[in-house]
């Protein structure tokens, strides 16, 4: 059965063909993949990727002029799946041998398929390894080797070059691999990571720094210029600030709790004052109720937060304040906030 549906596989008519590939898919026999090797050059697309896929499924490993001949091939897809199965083949030194050519190839899918063949067959990176693929032109495969470095101790001199790259998707891995909050980062890691902050080529970028500059070990928030980093605003960015400070004392720092009311964004000041709590953000809150300068959209966010929640009194009264105000949205809220307080037994008006 199985040597007459690979026959069959040289037949003229493209049916016959078509219907031994199927055929000898359901065998399922590695031995019928030398039948479909000259299908690699047939004309017909369809019969090229049956051909791709049986090398897939059965390359042996101890047919390596089947791996070369892919590899040498002008076809993208065929030199990716030469890389692919490579290490297969019994004797790494010649899988080496073959993938070196492939890890400089043209396309960018081939050097990344062959770098991460690479890394499989020899996990412990050299350093020149590690140095060909963090120059390489393509940012996937910058980061499949950062990644592959996780467990490492790497030197100040890579991180650096790392957090530098122009890629902020390479950067943002650098940071999630090479920053922890058990480590002090160096002095120059540290102020690249300030650059970054601010500048980040992406928001993703920042929001990863600020949350590892926030989690730092032995961190004083206070020489932080977190404001800095929230300029411009993005929700990213500002969700990173508000994870970081949550569980510290932030509101104790009345330049940092200035410099981050000054920040135009809605949602920093009633997020941060919804996680936190004691006497420090409840008086807070209640300065920033009655406080007119402050956006009436930042208000309206406070009072909306005390929704469904106990609140305290310093707050009670400064929300029974804005009620005896002229009719307006931030008044209509703050009923409903002390509406809602009596319903559940507290908050009762002395």
């Amino acid at each position: 059965m199985l040597r007459s549906q690979m026959a069959r596989l040289e037949h003229r008519d493209p049916r016959h063909r078509r219907r031994a590939v199927r055929a000898l898919f359901e065998l399922d026999d590695p031995a019928a993949m030398s039948a479909f090797l000259p299908l690699l050059d047939d004309p017909d697309p369809w019969f090229n990727s049956k051909a791709m896929q049986a090398v897939r499924r059965w390359y042996p490993g101890d047919a390596p002029e089947a791996a070369d001949s892919l590899a040498g091939s002008p076809q993208v897809a065929r030199r990716r799946l030469a890389a692919e199965v490579l290490p297969r083949r019994p004797d790494v030194g010649e899988a080496l041998t073959c993938l070196s050519r492939l890890l400089d190839d043209d396309d960018a899918t081939v050097r990344l398929q062959a770098w991460t063949t690479r890394l499989d067959l020899r996990p412990a990176a050299e350093d020149d390894s590690i140095q060909a693929a963090l120059s390489d032109s393509s940012a996937a495969v910058r980061r499949l080797m950062l990644t592959a470095l996780a467990d490492r101790d790497p030197s100040e001199s890579l991180v650096l070059r790392a957090l530098k790259d122009p890629n902020p998707r390479v950067a943002s891995t650098a940071v999630a691999m090479f920053t922890s909050p058990h480590t002090e980062p160096t002095a120059a890691v540290a102020e690249q990571l300030h650059r970054l902050a601010v500048s980040g080529g992406s928001d993703e970028l920042r929001a990863s720094v600020a949350c590892a500059l926030l989690e730092q070990p032995n961190v004083d928030i206070g020489d932080l210029d977190i404001a800095a980093w929230l300029q411009p605003v993005r929700p990213a960015v500002v969700a990173a600030v508000v994870e970081g400070l949550t569980g510290t004392d932030w509101w104790s720092d009345a330049e940092l709790v200035a410099a981050l009311r000054a920040v135009e964004s809605p949602a920093l000041m009633p997020r941060l004052l919804r996680r936190s709590s004691g006497p420090g953000p409840d008086s807070l809150q209640s300065a920033m109720l009655l406080d007119e300068s402050v956006d009436q959209f930042v208000r309206m966010r406070i009072l909306e937060d005390l929704l469904g929640r106990t609140v305290n009194s310093a707050t009670g009264a400064s929300v029974r304040l804005i009620v005896e105000m002229d009719e307006n949205p931030l008044s209509v809220l703050a009923r409903s906030v002390l509406s809602q307080q009596r319903a559940i037994g507290i908050g009762e008006e002395e």
